[in-house]
């Protein structure tokens, strides 16, 4: 839009980043049994912190869905190629040359993210050591063109990755004192009440507020324990200068995992869980001779961090992914028909999910569908349209008079194949948006214990 302004006037834009559609639920989401609860990962920096991050012109180039302009491109010499990060370290250097980007909240693209644990922590690994590099190597605090906010910015995505060491304290601060007996603060009930309850209150309600309700403290501590005992030795490796020299690019082919227990990875958690018991049973026993307002407040910090540390091992563990990835719930309107030697019938539905590969649909009235029945299919969005042909493979009978639902195996798209994957995809992806109501912790934890107990 800034073409159609006076010369004078228009932006030098740079670059713009917006966030990704995923219909496929993320690595957290998958092995906690959490897709119909939990927003993907991501979502909070790309739909959240990016966009605030226009206000001082300092949005991270965060890879794919990234539209550059070819000048501002050019204008640096091309992508920087010192780092393993090369979008964070050529976004940075267009911004440093005067251009203007943007952070846009509304996804344009679709897209995967890591689908197991090791794959994540490798992503994750590469992006800390990158960034932590990128700013060392553009001398982030003394290269020309960047302004105070800028680099104030951009310092603290250096920051961030810091926080593995910071999760690290907050794990072992209490098992030091209810295992070892080591005290690591001394404070009486009143400064617990009048420092600790506060902060403890105000972070929850400040992260779903500031993440517009994708993110808890119940989450963010989940994902930040997950990753710190795989996290800290790279990123403190980097910050001593020991540089990443290669690195393998995430795997996101869409492929069907198979849970693949790694032993080596749950170590320190395991480690941690049952240092965590022993603390456990320690200051009850403690409480049992000497009451003190401390010890409550100890104890319940130290089951805290135990239900984050049995969540990691759920997590490292995993959970076999399922023949398709790609899962939109939706109701879209169909017409069923049918014909052989008796004739042709029609049947009006609507879709109650759609694949790639087939369609469920819910019929009021059913009377002449069985298992096998050849049929053609239309879907008709009103925007799209895909007449199809499949064959009914299952149907599930209604508790409430005639209804059911048949689930129909495409065979062939005809000339509806685009068509129909644009009723699949041009859409916001039906995973949650926002974090869904759920039971807490104890409910959360009894049925990640009950679907792992269901598989063996």
């Amino acid at each position: 839009r800034s073409a159609e302004l006076p010369e004078e006037d228009r932006i030098r834009l740079g670059f713009v980043q917006t966030p990704q559609c995923f219909y496929d639920p993320d690595v957290f989401q998958h092995a906690l049994y959490s897709e119909s609860n939990v927003p993907n990962e991501q979502d909070f920096f790309y739909r959240t912190i990016e966009p605030a991050k226009t206000s001082t012109n300092s949005v991270i180039y965060g890879g794919s869905n990234t539209i550059l302009s070819r000048q501002a491109l050019e204008d640096i010499g091309g992508f920087y190629t010192g780092s393993i990060t090369e979008d964070f370290a050529t976004g940075m250097l267009i911004e440093a040359a005067g251009y203007v980007s943007l952070g846009l909240p509304d996804p344009l693209a679709s897209g995967q993210t890591p689908h197991t644990y090791r794959e994540h922590i490798q992503q994750r690994t590469r992006w800390g050591r990158g960034v932590i590099v990128t700013a060392r190597k553009l001398r982030l605090f003394t290269r020309p063109g960047l302004s105070l906010t800028q680099r104030l910015s951009y310092w603290s995505s250096v920051v961030y990755w810091y926080s593995p060491l910071k999760n690290l304290i907050y794990l072992i601060s209490p098992l030091l004192f209810a295992v070892f007996g080591l005290p690591i603060l001394e404070c009486n009930w009143l400064e617990l009440v009048v420092f600790w309850v506060p902060m403890f209150l105000a972070q929850e309600l400040c992260l779903r507020v500031i993440s517009g309700n994708t993110l808890s403290a119940k989450w963010s501590g989940i994902y930040e324990t997950s990753v710190m005992p795989h996290l800290l030795v790279p990123v403190l490796k980097e910050a001593l200068g020991i540089t990443l020299s290669s690195f393998k690019v995430t795997n996101k082919s869409g492929r069907i995992q198979r849970r693949n227990t790694d032993l080596r990875a749950m170590a320190p958690f395991l480690v941690l869980a049952l240092l965590s018991v022993i603390g456990i049973a320690r200051i009850i026993w403690l409480m049992t001779k000497l009451w003190a307002p401390g010890l409550v407040v100890l104890l319940f910090w130290l089951i805290r961090n135990l239900y984050f540390v049995l969540m990691a091992l759920f997590l490292i563990d995993g959970r076999d992914s399922d023949t398709e990835p790609v899962k939109v719930i939706d109701a879209e309107p169909v017409t069923i028909k049918k014909t052989d030697a008796g004739g042709s019938s029609v049947f009006e539905g609507v879709t109650t999910l759609l694949t790639e590969h087939c369609v469920t649909v819910y019929l009021d009235s059913s009377e002449g569908l069985r298992v096998g029945d050849s049929v053609d299919l239309t879907v008709d969005t009103g925007t799209w349209k895909a007449d199809l042909q499949g064959v009914v493979t299952a149907i599930r009978e209604s508790r409430y008079g005639a209804a059911s639902v048949h689930t129909i195996e495409i065979l062939d798209f005809g000339t509806s194949e685009a068509e129909y994957l644009q009723i699949l995809y041009d859409r916001i992806p039906t995973l949650p948006q926002t974090l869904q109501r759920d039971l807490g912790i104890l409910p959360h934890l009894w049925k990640n214990i009950a679907r792992r107990l269901a598989r063996v």
